[in-house]
């Protein structure tokens, strides 16, 4: 994995940090606005992405409300998905 000092997405204030991208041990889970632009960069809508994971459409929008942190394991899937590639690998 490539580590940068950041990773400032264009079209919004949504930064998604070294720390987002960090194996479970070290790992931040990301902002409510990271989740989203990670939804975006996979090309998945809300429900696109509860269906691919197994879980109820509106866990992921609580995710993306910020009412409910992301597990790693979800999150690790979407961040590959967004090409932030293998996470969960030192």
């Amino acid at each position: 994995m490539e580590t940068r000092a950041e990773y400032k997405l264009p079209g919004d204030a949504a930064a998604i940090t070294p720390d987002n991208l960090a194996p479970f041990s070290s790992w931040v889970p990301p902002s409510a606005a990271g989740i989203k632009k990670a939804l975006q960069l996979a090309g998945w809508t809300e429900v696109e992405y509860s269906r691919r994971i197994g879980v109820n459409d509106r866990t992921v929008r609580r995710w993306t409300a910020g009412d409910k942190p992301i597990p790693y394991a979800a999150w690790a899937l979407l961040a590959h998905q967004a090409g932030f590639g293998l996470i969960w690998v030192d």
